[in-house]
């Protein structure tokens, strides 16, 4: 995760300003989880920035610019746990459906 590597790398704890903290650490860990699922970082980047179905086709970055994370918590959620397993909702998810 080269963005989040990155930033770790230039900053130490106490340099980063507490009321970031929590934000910087929910939107690494989102991140991290919606790599997982996407398979590499390129994939991840096309997939933030490209309007997504499962997301009246919005663009999953925008959906966290605008505090929506949590429409994409709920679908990680969902995956993990073999909800949505369904080959076509995995391609929605996915931007392919």
């Amino acid at each position: 995760m080269a963005v989040c590597e990155a930033f770790r790398t230039q900053h130490t704890p106490q340099q980063i300003p507490q009321n970031v903290v929590r934000p910087i650490t929910e939107t690494m860990r989102l991140i991290k989880a919606l790599r997982e699922l996407a398979g590499d970082d390129h994939a991840l980047k096309d997939w933030l920035v490209s309007p997504n179905k499962a997301f009246g086709n919005k663009q999953p970055l925008k959906l966290i610019k605008n505090g929506q994370a949590d429409l994409l918590w709920e679908m990680i959620h969902q995956l993990r746990q073999g909800q949505s397993a369904h080959p076509d909702n995995l391609k929605i998810f996915l931007g392919q459906g």
